[in-house]
């Protein structure tokens, strides 16, 4: 589990001052390139590429095949020094799928921080790392998945999504003199593209990383349910007392005398606040026991558990 102490300064441009949360939501009638959200265009999105907001999401959409349009936002301009550590969250989703060959031509999020220097690509089922060594395939067509890149020093990172960490590098050892994060859109290659390519993105949040947070509340809540919620439990949230995530390999399982489901997916949902993630089952826990989920953070320990019948206190 990583997550936030009280503040961290993130400049834009070194003017602004943001504090942990969402670095930018995509809501109402703005869009990157509202002034206030401080992010420059770089590449613009020119016909036939169109980009508009729909139910709250930012969405670009090529009725063909076009260039690259990107949005690029300081983290830290020199000589503001950057946070001293970094997570970095968005949710996507694309209606595009991996071709036959790769060429990463769907969406790209890039990111400069101290000596990290990395980009991940997507697709509507697939991420690719920059370099191409490492495939996360399978992901669900046209659904949101929660991205997440992590640092705590600026040298150590992952990258996860929906709570999978896929790509962790020991040393990067790239300054680029400044830090930042671009949002591409590829628009497509060649014989690759598909007439109204569509990427969508929700929210971009940004924290700095500490750990301990405790559950304080989760949904259902922890503990007796009747049996019929129990049988239909593939999913549930928990809600920390801090802004805070959770990662599928820091969550055990246990149903003692019976079959424990297993986590498949940490995720936000659409209008989660940062400490609450939704914990995915592969099934629902099996009735008549008692299932333990263990959270462990490497500093604390979080225990909710639930079951489906009274235990008898007199027995």
């Amino acid at each position: 589990m990583r997550s936030l102490p009280a503040f961290i300064l993130v400049f834009v441009m070194g003017v602004s001052v943001r504090g942990d949360d969402t670095l930018y939501r995509y809501e109402g009638d703005v869009h990157p390139l509202d002034p206030s959200a401080g992010w420059q265009e770089f590449n613009a999105c020119d016909p036939p590429c169109s980009e508009f907001l729909e139910d709250g999401h930012f969405v670009r959409l090529w009725s063909e095949a076009a260039d690259s349009a990107n949005y690029h936002l300081w983290i830290a301009f020199p000589p503001v020094l950057p946070p001293p550590s970094l997570w970095l969250e968005w949710r996507f989703r694309s209606n595009f799928p991996l071709g036959p060959i790769f060429t990463g031509c769907d969406a790209t999020l890039s990111l400069s921080y101290k000596n990290v220097s990395e980009a991940v690509m997507v697709t509507g089922d697939s991420i690719i790392t920059f370099d191409g060594g490492t495939f996360v395939l399978g992901l669900d067509m046209n659904e949101f998945h929660t991205f997440r890149f992590e640092s705590a020093d600026g040298i150590n990172y992952s990258w996860s999504v929906d709570g999978n960490r896929f790509l962790t590098r020991l040393d990067n050892d790239v300054d680029n003199g400044g830090d930042f994060v671009q949002i591409w859109g590829q628009g497509g290659c060649g014989s690759d593209f598909f007439p109204n390519q569509k990427n969508e993105w929700d929210f971009v949040r940004y924290g700095t990383i500490d750990s301990g947070e405790r559950i304080v509340a989760t949904d259902p809540p922890s503990g007796f349910v009747s049996a019929g919620v129990l049988t239909s439990l593939d999913a549930f949230t928990v809600t920390f007392d801090a802004a805070n995530y959770v990662y599928i390999d820091e969550i055990t399982v246990t149903t003692p005398g019976g079959f424990p489901p297993a986590v498949i997916a940490v995720r936000r949902r659409e209008l989660d606040e940062p400490g609450t993630v939704e914990i995915v089952l592969d099934r629902p826990p099996p009735p008549g026991r008692i299932t333990r989920f263990i959270f462990d953070d490497g500093e604390a320990v979080n225990i909710i558990e639930f079951a489906d019948f009274q235990i008898d206190q007199g027995a």
